[in-house]
């Protein structure tokens, strides 16, 4: 398809005479961000109701009201209740910009500032709200407060199985998204929403859905410093500092984050055994891992209202020098064959000492344009660009050096990318076809190229310089490149009670993997790999307002799980002493079809329920392989392997028992089968899966605040492993004195020190057992703000 064909999407609609009808916008007086899905209404004197619940942008429209004097009240959790008088005289009545402010209530000695729940459900998402969970330090960190999501020790985000997601920021999707959720602070958050059914305006990448992070943005005149330092008893010592200055028209920022970071420190005991010309070789490992980052990222922006009508925004990011992610592994380990009684012989043992890191080098920037054709906001056209690019070759390297009685050697491998770019550009239309449709229509392109990347395995050499192995390919580099097309369209309406929203995005593909390497005996080989392929994504929202207080969703969408590059590169990786990775050329994108139904039940002082049925059938499901290798080493390789579906019921709560007490639990029960469709292998495993989040708050005497949040991550079934559950939990003590200038909070992670679990993996020629065991661990935050923003 080519990119002039996208224009389609993008031609004016018909223009329908609006009715009578009450809009206007409501925002949080402290932020002045939109409060989304906030109930409006219209009263008569004869208590005849009309209403709507505001949307994304804050936005709300009653239709169809009748000329008459009315009361015009909104209400929404965790913020005082406004009425104010409406006069309707038959023409459309703008009520402006509503603000609305949190509720703060004094019982005794006890002083409750309400606050949004810690998990809300809302008509097409869930939201964490980040303020809820101040012992999370970066946005990865509160992922594991989502119902039916789990973080594995590699960062990897799934979801009801085998979904995996694409991250946004603020709307927009950035590369490497899990490093990114690693790098955000929690303290520049203002939540983060899990959308599973995206409507068609969003990019189709991630089976489960998108994980969107929404920061904090100030556009209130004045000033405002933050700053904040993380410690913790892993070793971790991380600082932020932001000052933000808005004037009537116009605004700049700064902010910067760094310091020394450590994900997760943990024990591991593995025991893997190989087959080898009918002789088992058997590794044991008894070791302590630890990973993290040291780093620093400074971000300034600037943003102007041109004129009453447009808008632009601006930001340039930088890391001022090279970041670096790194592990470590400290431990014991012996290898060698077996006797027929089960003991080694020739045993090879020593003392493992492994280092790792990756270093990389980035700067870029966003440019956001916004022209509004009516005062109101409805009728619009934006444009946005995303670039980053590196500004020094990222580099690469496992170090693992075997330390025996008598000597010393030192295996692993060496990476490298050059010039890699990531580009993201969008223009969005909306136009309003009446107060309760709407056309909203656009073409984005993204562009991610890395011309040259490599890797190189041997062993290192007393300087400490890589030595490639004798009988192998050497020199292995790939040019890789991946252009997506895309246009879309949506059209939201609605008839009475109902609200829908129909959508079609179409995505053009390009992906390029050229891959060169010498042969042992010297030889050069060029092997190109091009895929091209033109995929429609549907999508389906409805709502119906049963009232007020309680509300029905239905939802369907189609999305995709493309290869990421490192599992399509086809060079041989060092990954490990026990195994080696190889990507896959071959393997195809992976695609879902989701389907969700939802109520919602909301009661006044914070309390609701909702519950959610949902089906979601996947097809080309990418799973990682392992097969024996020679050296009684173990070969991981990424395959499609068949079909896999989820079907099961989320139900999510929050209650407050009392006003110094509030509670949230969340539990997820799903039937997860994955049809294997493998070489000579087809069979069906199945994984019934349940799952808890439970998050409470109690605000205490004197103004301290105890959070105390608990989450059970269910046994998980793969392809050729388990991974058993186990129950996790934290808790934080916070206080804020000096009229809540200053905020100290502490706590601590794995509290009951259950995070601990088996992970086995079987298959032809080879089992492999692992133990894995968390440490609890402590940390001290201290916040600071000052501003004079009113």
């Amino acid at each position: 398809m080519k990119p002039t064909l996208l224009l389609f999407f993008i031609l004016p609609a018909f223009y329908i005479h609006a009715q009578t009808s009450v809009h206007g916008k409501l925002l949080d007086k402290d932020t002045e961000l939109p409060v989304i899905y906030a109930n409006v209404t219209v009263i008569a004197s004869d208590r005849t109701m009309l209403g709507a619940v505001s949307d994304e942008e804050g936005r709300f429209s009653i239709a169809r009201v009748p000329p008459g004097n009315y009361t015009l009240t909104v209400n929404f959790m965790g913020y005082r209740e406004v009425q104010k008088p409406l006069r309707v005289d038959g023409k459309n009545s703008n009520v402006g910009t509503i603000y609305l402010e949190e509720q703060v209530e004094n019982l005794e000695e006890v002083v409750v500032k309400s606050s949004r729940p810690a998990v809300q459900y809302k008509v097409d998402r869930q939201i964490i709200n980040a303020e809820a969970f101040p012992a999370a330090n970066v946005a990865i960190d509160l992922m594991e407060n989502v119902p039916s999501v789990s973080v594995d020790v590699e960062g990897n985000i799934k979801y009801r199985g085998d979904g995996t997601f694409r991250v946004f920021i603020n709307g927009h999707p950035v590369a490497n998204g899990v490093e990114k959720l690693r790098q955000i602070p929690s303290s520049q958050i203002e939540r983060i929403e899990i959308i599973t059914n995206p409507p068609a305006q969003y990019a189709s990448e991630g089976t489960a859905g998108i994980i969107q992070v929404i920061l904090k943005k100030n556009r209130m005149q004045g000033y405002a410093i933050n700053a904040n330092t993380y410690a913790n008893s892993r070793g971790a010592v991380q600082g932020y500092f932001s000052i933000d200055k808005k004037s009537e028209k116009s605004g700049w920022y700064i902010n910067t984050n760094g310091g020394h970071s450590v994900w997760s420190n943990f024990k591991l005991q593995q025991v893997q055994t190989v087959m080898e010309d009918g002789v088992p070789y058997r590794t044991r490992l008894n070791q302590r891992y630890s990973n993290g980052a040291d780093r620093m990222y400074v971000e300034a922006g600037f943003n102007h209202d041109i004129t009453d009508k447009d808008y632009i925004d601006m930001a340039v990011h930088i890391n001022p020098f090279k970041m670096k992610n790194f592990r470590t592994i400290r431990g014991n380990v012996s290898a060698g064959p077996l006797t027929e009684t089960g003991a080694l012989q020739a045993a090879e043992i020593y003392r493992l000492r492994s280092s790792g890191f990756e270093k990389f080098h980035y700067i870029g920037g966003t440019l956001n344009y916004e022209h509004y054709f009516k005062t109101d906001k409805s009728h619009k056209i934006s444009a946005y660009a995303d670039v980053s690019y590196y500004l020094s070759p990222y580099e690469e390297q496992q170090k693992d050096r075997k330390l025996y009685t008598d000597s010393v050697s030192a295996v692993g491998y060496e990476g490298f990318e050059n010039k890699e770019l990531v580009l993201d550009s969008k223009i969005n239309y909306t136009l309003p076809l009446s107060e309760k449709s709407s056309l909203e229509t656009g073409m984005e392109i993204e562009v991610h190229q890395i011309p040259l990347l490599g890797n190189e395995n041997g062993t290192f050499d007393a300087g400490g310089n890589l030595v490639p192995y004798s009988g192998q390919r050497t020199a292995q580099t790939v040019d890789f490149r991946r252009n997506i097309y895309s246009g879309y369209a949506t059209f939201k309406s609605g008839i009475g009670l109902l609200e829908y929203q129909l959508g079609l995005r179409v995505e053009n593909t390009y992906t390029k993997t050229d891959y060169s390497y010498h042969t042992p005996g010297g030889e050069s080989f060029f092997v190109p790999g091009t895929d091209k392929f033109t995929q429609l994504f549907p999508t389906v929202h409805l709502l119906y307002n049963i009232s007020e207080q309680t509300q029905l969703v239905g939802n369907y969408s189609r999305r995709i799980d493309r290869p990421g590059y490192w599992q399509l590169t086809p060079y041989r990786r060092y990954q490990s002493v026990t195994a080696y990775f190889e990507g896959n050329p071959d393997i195809r994108p992976s695609y879902i079809n989701a389907y969700e139904v939802g109520f919602k039940q909301n009661w006044s002082n914070k309390n609701y329920l909702s519950i959610q049925l949902f089906h979601r059938a996947g097809t080309n499901v990418i799973n990682n392989i392992n097969t024996s290798d020679a050296g009684g080493l173990l070969l991981i390789k990424p395959h499609n392997v068949g079909t896999s579906k989820s079907t099961g019921i989320e139900i999510m709560g929050n209650y407050k028992p009392a006003e110094w007490w509030e509670t949230n639990l969340s539990t997820s029960l799903f039937d997860y089968r994955l049809h294997i469709d493998f070489e000579n292998e087809q069979q069906t495993r199945k994984q019934f899966n349940y799952e808890f989040k439970w998050n409470n708050t109690l605000s205490l005497p004197h103004g301290f605040i105890l959070k105390y949040n608990m989450n059970y991550n269910s046994p998980v079934q793969e392809v050729q492993g388990t991974r058993e559950g186990y129950l996790n939990s934290s808790a934080s003590l916070q206080k804020a004195v000096a009229d809540d200038r200053w905020t100290f909070t502490v706590g601590a992670y794995n509290l009951l020190g259950t995070a601990k679990y088996d992970y086995n993996t079987t298959g032809e020629g080879f089992s492999n057992n692992q133990t894995y065991n968390y440490d609890t661990f402590a940390f001290l935050k201290v916040a600071f703000k000052l501003d004079n923003q009113q």
